[in-house]
């Protein structure tokens, strides 16, 4: 070999060092301090399609019977069905609430509240919720219609009302 094909092989050789020294840094430069073998990397796909699957937003609770005019013999895809003409503008994993009253004609008094959700395509039972944590007194509260504007009306009346009023009603009774 010849001391110019040496000095030339060499010379490329330090070439191609010091272009795959420049690559390797551009690299380092993009990967995290917190990136390790157990903090691996995800890619910007994977973790927009993770983002989307675990995002959802809730679009609502809705009666059975007054909010989706069907009976309490409704089946789920009667109500997934009802759901789907009823809310608009769902995306994948958005969830709704259905309150399941205990008859047609009691439409405020609700035996069980079941969660739908939205599965890209349609709305799906997903389960009942866990009411029993509820005693007797605070289902009596939920089921009797009241509301934060009932409360307010009576505590502006409450508030109006004089001493002398107050007494003339309990005397009435």
């Amino acid at each position: 070999m010849a001391a110019n094909d040496k000095l030339s092989t060499t010379s490329l050789i330090s070439q191609i060092v010091t272009w795959v020294r420049a690559r390797i840094a551009d690299v380092t430069a993009l990967i995290p301090a917190q990136a390790s073998t157990t903090n691996q990397l995800a890619d910007k796909e994977y973790v927009n399609s993770s983002v989307a699957t675990a995002t959802a937003t809730f679009r609502g609770t809705y009666n059975l019977v007054s909010d989706l005019s069907l009976t309490t013999s409704a089946t789920q895809e009667q109500i997934a069905s009802a759901l789907d003409t009823a809310i608009i503008g769902e995306d994948r994993n958005d969830y709704a609430f259905v309150q399941v009253p205990t008859a047609d004609a009691t439409p405020t008094m609700i035996a069980r509240v079941d969660r739908y959700k939205y599965n890209g395509s349609a709305w799906a039972y997903e389960y009942s919720l866990n009411n029993s944590g509820f005693t007797a007194t605070q289902w009596a509260a939920i089921n009797s219609g009241i509301t934060n504007a009932k409360v307010e009306d009576i505590d502006n009346k409450l508030d109006t009302i004089t001493q002398a009023q107050f007494e003339a009603i309990f005397n009435d009774w």
